[in-house]
């Protein structure tokens, strides 16, 4: 490979590094603490990196086995707020409700949980995930 070459990649490597988006993991998600006897989950969505992300949403409620294994609890959940987008260095505030018109839910067992979000970023489409972890215990 000829030093002009590899010159040439070096600074096409660079110019990727910043046009593309951050890793995934630059999205964070807290969740506030649940109870419960709660049907609400409330979470945040921090967008880190240098591109807009749209459409989060949570994808899955997973609990940590006695294992310490996180395993899908297949809880029905919809949503309270519609799609958004949140930019640059943003946050969102959204909620799920557990449960669904077909069942009388009647909460979550005590344990650690973690709501699986998917979102989208802007320009490339890349679709990335992230977590955030919460404990539920009795109220």
């Amino acid at each position: 490979m000829s030093a002009l070459f590899s010159a040439v990649l070096a600074i096409l490597m660079s110019i990727i590094s910043v046009i593309l988006p951050a890793k995934p993991d630059d999205v964070k998600v807290s969740v506030r603490p649940v109870t419960t006897e709660t049907a609400i989950i409330t979470f945040e969505c921090e967008n880190n990196t240098r591109r807009t992300i749209h459409r989060p949403y949570v994808t899955s409620i997973e609990k940590k086995d006695e294992n310490g294994n996180w395993q899908n609890t297949n809880i029905a959940y919809g949503y309270t707020e519609e799609a958004y987008s949140i930019r640059h260095d943003g946050s969102a505030v959204d909620s799920i409700e557990l449960g669904d018109s077909f069942e009388n839910f009647k909460g979550l067992e005590e344990g650690e949980y973690r709501l699986i979000v998917r979102y989208i970023v802007e320009g490339d489409g890349m679709i990335g995930y992230a977590s955030g972890e919460f404990t539920v215990t009795q109220a």
